[in-house]
């Protein structure tokens, strides 16, 4: 008698143990963390467009001090060269409405259409985020009229050259925002010879990126 409760013991106890062990856990359930985005690479060609406003200041020239918002385009391609270093070259094109006047001689100016080439290098601050210098060729229109009139002897461009720098940042995975800061040099035939004016540029901008990688999330 004594061996069949013992038996029947043991069988309770294994009975209970492979129960338990075919019972679901009741730890709670272990999620893995999710990485926020990282956009990553700045290589590739880009388009966009901007807003800005400029200012002319010469003492030696009448009617060369101007002032007034612009709008534009730009078109480039940049290179990651070397870990967070980008090389690039760009191009911009904006319509002026920049003009002043010089009351005494009823000398009217303004300024049209500004151009201009450059070479930039940056430093990516962080993947989203470049910081660049740039510099390179510039080139306006100018229109002088005294009395309604236009004046004759004074070029309709002035040629010269552009040094500045900005910030871009990566807003999405194909689409960038940028403030720029330029100085312009231009040199303008003049009736009393050959003169510089200096001509300084602050604008803000929106570029869409081609072929962006899409941004890289953590896997589990």
């Amino acid at each position: 008698m004594k061996k069949l409760l013992v038996a029947g013991a043991a069988f309770a106890a294994l009975a209970t143990s492979a129960v338990a062990a075919d019972l679901p856990s009741r730890k709670a359930p272990v999620y893995a963390p999710v990485a926020a985005p990282v956009f990553t690479g700045w290589t590739g060609s880009y388009l966009g467009v901007n807003a800005g406003y400029s200012w002319f200041k010469n003492d030696k020239i009448a009617g060369l001090d101007m002032k007034g918002a612009e709008v534009g385009v730009r078109g480039g391609h940049d290179w990651q060269v070397a870990g967070p270093w980008v090389v690039g070259l760009l191009a911009d094109a904006a319509y002026s409405w920049a003009d002043g006047k010089d009351a005494a001689l009823l000398l009217k100016s303004r300024s049209r259409w500004n151009l201009s080439a450059d070479a930039r290098v940056g430093y990516a601050v962080s993947p989203s985020m470049l910081a660049y210098a740039l510099g390179g060729l510039s080139y306006r229109t100018f229109d002088y009229k005294v009395a309604g009139l236009k004046l004759n002897g004074v070029d309709d461009y002035g040629l010269g050259f552009n040094v500045g720098a900005g910030l871009e940042v990566k807003v999405a995975p194909n689409w960038s925002v940028y403030g720029e800061y330029r100085f312009n040099r231009l040199w303008v035939d003049t009736v009393i010879g050959n003169k510089s004016v200096n001509v300084h540029d602050a604008k803000i901008g929106v570029n869409y990126r081609f072929g962006a990688p899409a941004p890289v999330v953590a896997k589990y």
